[in-house]
Formats: C-alpha cells, structure tokens, sequence
C-alpha cells in the first residue's frame, strides 16, 4: 500500500481505466466490490469499505505482488486514477491522508477546544495538517519522540510540542488547567485535560495515558493499530465518562454539501495546499537498497530524522 504507479494492462471486462493512467490502490483488496459481489453488505454500501463483512472469507483470485515490486495485479475496483495536478511523490500519501481525514472526522475538532496529538510519524503529521485545516482555533499540542518530530510538528500547524509521557503530566496542569494526581502503585490522574487526545500510536503506554489525558466526558479516537493483545486500564472510561473511538482506514464523508471518499478528498486538498507532503518524504531508495531502507525506517530513525521512506523503481 501507499504506492502509485502505471497501469499495464487491464482485464477485458474493466472499464473507466486506461493503460498509461496513473493510479494509488486502496489499502486493502478484500472488500465485496473487489470480490465481484453484485449484493454489497452494509459498509460496502455506505463506502466504507475497509469494514467489509466479506473481507475474512476466502478469495476466488488472490492480488499477486506488491508496493515492494516493480508491478502487481489487483482488482480493478481498488484502484484509484491520480489527477495530473498531484506529483508522484504526493501520491504516495494518498492512503495515509485519507486515514487522517477519517481519524479526524471521527471525532471532528470543535472551536476552542483543547487538542492533544499522539506520534508525529507521517499519519500523526498528516492528521495534525486535518485537524488544524478543519478548526483553525483549536488549540493543538503534539507528543513526539524527538526534538526534531516536535519541530515539524510545529511546522505544520501544532501550537507546542511535548517530548515524552512525563512531560504531558507535568504541563498539563498548565496547558489545560487540570490537576495532576498520583495514587497507589504509581497510578497518575488527571482530573481535567485535553477535549480530545488522538492516538496515533495506539500501542499499551501511549492508550492507557491517552485515557488519562482526556477530561471528563472528553475523547479519545483510536488511530495507531496494535496487532498484539492489550492490557488496558479502562476505568477512566465509565469513571471519567471518557469515549474511546476507533478509526480505522478510510471511509466517506460529507465535505461542502456532497459525499466523498476520503481518497479523492484527500487528492483534492494536496492539488489546493491544504496537505503538504514535502517535509514527510524523508528519504528515498532504489529497492535493491532495501536493508538500508529499512533500517532507516527502524532502527535508525533517530538518527537519520526519517518520516516517510520510499522505494523508487523508477
């Protein structure tokens, strides 16, 4: 996923493709319209189709390749044709801008309120651009990892930038006037917070604080994806009365009056400057290169300041 390429060839049967045209795939290929369902269950319906209730049953032609090739075959209806007015290099953020747009309309930002941001990876970076084209008086604080995470943060709309858990609980009393508890076993509270906390790791440490962080009544929307069981502490949940929503890829959504795709939408606001790519787009590698690329991504991160790593077969 997050790859865009050429089309070389297409099935008898496809139409509005052309070879020659551009195009980004959606994230996943299992949903009932790449399977050829006439009958569509109900996120299919809607579009959302990362939902499907389909998506687990065995396939009748399985995709072949991938973003780590030179090609691959995949059913013509998770293909989306690129516009001339968006770059290559933009198109790669395609997907995860389209993740962002549908985190964010989760749980849209409200005027006023206070917005605390978790990972500053390229779909926390993505995110933050959303959040603040969408309310451009909230206040926005970002937790990143490294100095220089919090300074493109800042760039790209964050009003502050924290670096570490121990620091959101020593400033949240003055960012957002709550008052810092610690109880038995280490246990630290808030009481008050952030209106919303979006959680773009979505690992152990940064949930069970994110559920901290959140005042009462407040929001947490769920965007990282933790493939391994959790051990959560959820009694800020029905003590605090705090919500805790999932977003998971992209969906559609109504912008202006009219229902889009969180993948066109997410076209159209990188053609009109509302995203910006530029800075995420970190390093780039031929894919023979692939360990360097990887270990840039990884172990390296630090060091090398990477956000977004791309292969490039051109």
């Amino acid at each position: 996923h997050e790859m865009v390429g050429e089309i070389t060839e297409l099935g008898a049967e496809v139409t509005g493709l052309e070879v020659g045209q551009r195009v980004v795939r959606w994230g996943r290929m299992d949903d009932c319209l790449a399977r050829g369902r006439t009958e569509l269950c109900s996120p299919c319906q809607r579009g959302h189709r990362v939902l499907c209730e389909y998506s687990s049953e065995p396939r009748e032609h399985e995709p072949v390749g991938g973003g780590f090739g030179d090609s691959f075959i995949a059913p013509a209806s998770s293909l989306v044709p690129v516009p001339d007015g968006i770059s290559d290099e933009q198109a790669i953020f395609t997907e995860p801008t389209a993740v962002a747009i549908h985190a964010a309309w989760r749980r849209k930002p409200r005027s006023g309120e206070k917005i605390l941001l978790i990972g500053c990876g390229t779909i926390g970076c993505l995110t933050l651009q959303v959040l603040r084209f969408l309310c451009s008086d909230c206040d926005i604080t970002a937790v990143v990892q490294f100095d220089w995470q919090g300074e493109m943060a800042l760039a790209l709309g964050a009003d502050r930038f924290l670096v570490g858990i121990d620091n959101v609980y020593a400033q949240a009393p003055a960012l957002t006037g709550a008052k810092r508890y610690e109880g038995m076993f280490s246990n630290v509270m808030l009481l008050g917070g952030w209106d919303v906390v979006y959680d773009i790791v979505g690992v152990p440490a940064t949930l069970n604080h994110a559920l901290r962080w959140a005042r009462a009544g407040g929001t947490v929307v769920l965007v990282g994806a933790n493939l391994r069981r959790m051990k959560l502490d959820l009694t800020p949940v029905w003590y605090q009365e705090v919500d805790l929503i999932g977003a998971v890829g992209h969906d559609v959504v109504t912008w202006q009056g009219r229902e889009v795709s969180t993948f066109d939408l997410a076209m159209e606001w990188m053609m009109a400057g509302v995203i910006r790519t530029d800075p995420l787009l970190t390093h780039r590698f031929p894919l023979e290169d692939y360990r360097r690329a990887f270990a840039v991504a990884t172990r390296d991160k630090a060091q090398a300041r990477s956000v977004k790593v791309a292969f490039e077969l051109r």
